[in-house]
């Protein structure tokens, strides 16, 4: 089982969250988390995150740890059907 810890900086005061703020902070949430690589235990990723029109507004942080990983006996790794 692994923990997610992620924490998301965001910066709204630009022109792309001007008209509809929601479906900015929406979009750019959306495609964050789309990105999050659940592979990466043991490590912490932080990517920029982007507006509409292509502008860094922010970042998230992402930090994954494994409490317990559950390995399968020799006996049962090996078994071949």
């Amino acid at each position: 089982m692994a923990d997610i810890e992620i924490k998301i900086d965001l910066d709204t005061r630009n022109d792309a969250f001007v008209d509809s703020m929601e479906t900015e902070v929406y979009h750019i949430l959306q495609t964050a988390v789309l990105n999050i690589d659940v592979n990466a235990v043991g490590n912490t990723v932080m990517q920029k995150l982007y507006d509409i029109n292509g502008n860094h507004v922010g970042n998230i942080q992402t930090k994954i740890t494994a409490d317990k990983v559950d390995l399968m006996p020799d006996d049962e790794a090996m078994i071949s059907g």
